[in-house]
């Protein structure tokens, strides 16, 4: 592993190249499209790629907008391996674009610790039903004698135009370990969420997107003890409006990503019921850097605030999708912040003789993580009343690979190893699929 780390750091570049996309032609600026021709499709729509690429026969070519339709295609994950060739006839131009429609009808599954189980969960999914890049999924899960279920679709062009509409039913059963900043362990428990969300959206030109999820939902908490009284409004009626808006642009490839994002949402739950109301607000901002020889630069950074809310609300730090190193749901709080830097590298791309399985590209990555909570919730152990007012500092770092299958959607399988530095509480590996930020 010594070898693999040195090798990744001694080959970091020292300058970037400019752009992950190189499908930008200005010296074609304005010659009128005598004819455009897509090579490669099998399952997605023509008229939706056209649509996405903005351009069409007769009209003039805008390398600008080309190149933005080239992004929006990549940003599908659905399609990959996207070239252009423009042959010149006269003062008109020629348009060739070729590309590969990737696999995108899947199986997934899920498991997860805490509360002394584990829980289960299995279905599919499609990122281009019908060739029109709808999301769509449907599965369950099992819990303690619990069953759950999760059906939701999403389309962020809507209709071939600039909205997008989601939507999601689901019963959720989630096994929580609460600890407390010692690493003591207050409680094992369980809680259930019955719940349907709508979300729309908007893209307003390129760097902006604004989205509005409005959720309504139930809670509560199966086998519940003293310990466990209040970590969810138990079975009241709830909603929650959080309205969040993107600024910026992240470039996509194959498999590298180059831009920044600044993400900042708010929201609202039962504000016209003074019991059972909280707030919060977050903001975020992701900054990646392409290297040279197919390499990303990456960082993540999010600043969290809540006003007082029960336990399973809260926001938590730790596990694969937060601080790496250590447990999840290692603390939850009020307020937090937390960092992630991460530098990949590739390794190898390469095809399986034996299996079609199309180009796989193997990445190694470099990675350190932090996270700080306040105002987080804990126990008094000598009177057993919660508290809301410890705080904990998280620390790790570590490696990881990622095998990348270009060939189907979401296909990036993934393994860190993450050594949780403060406190010091041991290696902890993980395994997921899908891109950590």
């Amino acid at each position: 592993m010594r070898s693999l780390l040195l090798l990744l750091f001694l080959s970091v570049p020292a300058q970037a190249e400019t752009s992950v996309i190189e499908q930008y032609f200005p010296q074609f600026e304005g010659r009128p499209i005598r004819q455009l021709r897509i090579h490669g499709l099998l399952r997605s729509r023509e008229s939706l790629v056209l649509w996405m690429l903005g351009a069409q026969e007769g009209a003039p070519f805008n390398a600008r907008a080309w190149q933005t339709g080239i992004e929006r295609l990549y940003k599908t994950d659905s399609i990959y391996d996207i070239h252009t060739r423009i042959t010149e006839v006269g003062s008109e131009i020629k348009l060739d674009l070729s590309l590969e429609d990737k696999w995108t009808l899947f199986p997934y599954f899920d498991f997860q610790g805490g509360g002394g189980s584990i829980s289960l969960s299995a279905g599919l999914f499609d990122t281009n039903l019908l060739g029109t890049f709808t999301n769509v999924y449907a599965g369950g899960g099992y819990l303690d004698g619990e069953y759950s279920y999760e059906f939701g679709a999403s389309q962020k062009w809507f209709l071939q135009s600039t909205y997008s509409l989601g939507a999601d039913v689901a019963k959720i059963v989630q096994p929580v370990t609460w600890q407390n900043p010692a690493g003591e362990n207050l409680a094992n428990f369980t809680w259930e969420r019955k719940h349907e969300l709508i979300t729309l959206g908007k893209q307003n030109g390129e760097r902006v997107y604004w989205e509005l999820p409005i959720e309504a939902y139930k809670d509560s908490v199966k086998n519940p003890n003293a310990r466990t009284q209040g970590v969810v409004h138990e079975g009241r009626a709830q909603w929650k409006i959080t309205p969040t808006i993107h600024l910026g642009k992240i470039s996509h490839s194959d498999y590298l990503e180059e831009g920044h994002e600044l993400g900042l949402s708010a929201f609202g739950a039962n504000p016209a019921q003074a019991n059972l109301a909280y707030y919060g607000a977050q903001i975020a901002w992701k900054h990646v850097t392409f290297l040279p020889d197919t390499r990303n630069l990456a960082y993540f950074l999010r600043f969290s605030h809540m006003t007082a809310a029960p336990l399973a609300y809260q926001f938590r730090l730790g596990g694969f999708d937060s601080v790496r190193g250590f447990a999840t749901n290692r603390i939850f709080g009020l307020d937090s912040a937390r960092a992630n830097f991460e530098y990949r590298a590739t390794i190898l791309k390469w095809k399986i003789p034996a299996l079609d399985l199309g180009p796989v590209v193997l990445q190694g990555a470099l990675f350190t993580d932090a996270g700080q909570s306040w105002n987080s919730a804990g126990i008094d152990l000598a009177t057993g009343a919660p508290t809301q007012k410890s705080k904990l500092f998280l620390y790790s770092a570590g490696t990881g690979l990622r095998a990348i299958f270009l060939r189907f959607a979401n296909a990036l399988a993934r393994i860190d190893v993450a050594k949780a530095v403060e406190p010091n509480e041991g290696f902890n590996v993980a395994f997921g699929v899908g891109q950590f930020f």
